[in-house]
């Protein structure tokens, strides 16, 4: 018993376990407001709070503890980053009073970005070294299979077993009471590809396996999102180009890929589906307001290029919807080279270690998602994959030896 209790309160199981949680756990409690139909956000906001204390929690522990604190200079850059991105986001909030949306208040923002995007990856980076890597990836694989059960069972209750039904909607959790939106069909793509890009490094694929990953395709498909379809496409380019070693099997393969990706764009369903609409151009409106936002965007940062002018774009009230975009929009080029010596060094860890280690995978597949619907201050999976995998030493034996001889 006492060993079961050694072993639960050890920071390896607690670790995993709030890194999940904080990070990747937002789309089971927008699910929890959908069932209750609770007509409000209080749910998700004592999440958020829960997860910002659990996160101090880790840094204070870690500081009391004098673990882990040297930083690399990559780190360096991206902490003095995040202290120029705050010093402006709060002249933004608290001194010229620009919100975003009326409904919010500055508060909101400022723990958004502070609690969401700095907090967490200071947390991710400070336990990275010593994070159990392989309990890490089980726990992201039975986190996302939940996820995906649950949202798949919810909208076949909703349009039934007639897969005609699905064809032209675009789903997404929201209250049939209010206007409150618990989880958009973004997220809800986002969450599809993730199990699919858990499911891809099983060394032995299993039967429940086959309907976990149906339901990670349903829910991806029927998000009708074209960013967490590219982020997947990045994912797999890197992981099979890397891997790829010319072989009659492996043409043989390449070769199948082919010919299904080409009777799927020459299929009625490729004319059916609201995602293959907007693939090929179709119901583009929100396509056209964000290219809106990015031209706006770049007009304002030729206002102030080199220190940055606001964190959102002021002439459309909206997020340009890329992080690069965003960084320069807020702390101009000075903050976009911090941020990108930092990302230099992400870049160049992801592709060494991505045929092997899926926490690699998942920091591509929120990198490339931060260019089609990334900001500063709210994307919260980016920056715990980016802290995480800074903090990845490939001299530490311990990741090394979880990661190559794991079962997972």
């Amino acid at each position: 018993m006492n060993k079961f209790k050694q072993k639960f309160f050890s920071s390896q199981f607690l670790y995993p376990v709030a890194l999940c949680y904080i990070a990747l756990c937002f789309p089971l409690i927008a699910s929890l407001n959908q069932y209750l139909e609770m007509g409000s956000n209080i749910i998700s906001l004592i999440y958020r709070a829960t997860a910002f204390i659990i996160a101090i929690l880790i840094i204070s522990r870690e500081i009391f503890l004098k673990a882990n604190l040297l930083f690399t200079k990559s780190m360096y850059f991206l902490l003095a980053f995040w202290f120029y991105y705050i010093f402006k986001f709060i002249i933004d909030l608290f001194i010229l009073d620009l919100i975003l949306d009326p409904i919010q208040n500055s508060f909101y923002y400022f723990t958004q970005g502070v609690c969401i995007g700095f907090i967490n990856m200071v947390a991710a980076y400070l336990i990275g070294r010593k994070l159990d890597t392989s309990l890490f990836n089980k726990l992201l694989l039975i986190l996302f299979s939940i996820i995906n059960v649950i949202l798949g069972i919810t909208f076949i209750a909703e349009y039934g077993y007639d897969i005609a039904e699905y064809a032209s909607v675009r789903v997404s959790l929201s209250s049939e009471n209010t206007d409150i939106n618990y989880l958009n069909p973004i997220s809800i793509g986002v969450n599809g590809a993730y199990l699919l890009v858990s499911l891809l490094y099983l060394k032995k694929f299993k039967w429940y396996h086959f309907i976990l990953l149906l339901f990670g395709i349903f829910n991806l498909v029927i998000s009708a999102s074209k960013g967490p379809l590219l982020a997947l496409f990045s994912v797999l380019f890197a992981y099979y180009i890397l891997n790829l070693k010319l072989s009659v099997k492996m043409l043989f393969k390449l070769l199948c890929g082919i010919v299904i990706i080409l009777l799927i764009f020459n299929s009625p369903l490729f004319e059916t589906f609201t995602i293959f609409q907007r693939i090929t151009g179709g119901g583009e409106e929100s396509t056209d307001e964000r290219t809106k936002s990015i031209m706006f965007g770049f007009e304002q940062i030729a206002r102030n290029p080199f220190f940055g002018t606001h964190y959102f774009v002021l002439e459309n009230n909206s997020s340009p919807h890329n992080i690069f975009i965003d960084i320069v929009l807020s702390t101009g080029i000075i903050g976009l080279f911090l941020f990108c010596l930092a990302i230099f060094n992400f870049l160049i860890k992801v592709y060494k270690r991505i045929t092997y280690m899926p926490i690699m995978a998942f920091g591509l597949f929120t990198f490339t998602m931060s260019q089609t619907s990334g900001y500063v201050f709210g994307s919260a999976d980016f920056w715990v994959f980016l802290g995480l995998i800074l903090a990845y030493n490939h001299k530490n034996s311990y990741n090394v030896k979880t990661e190559l001889n794991s079962n997972y």
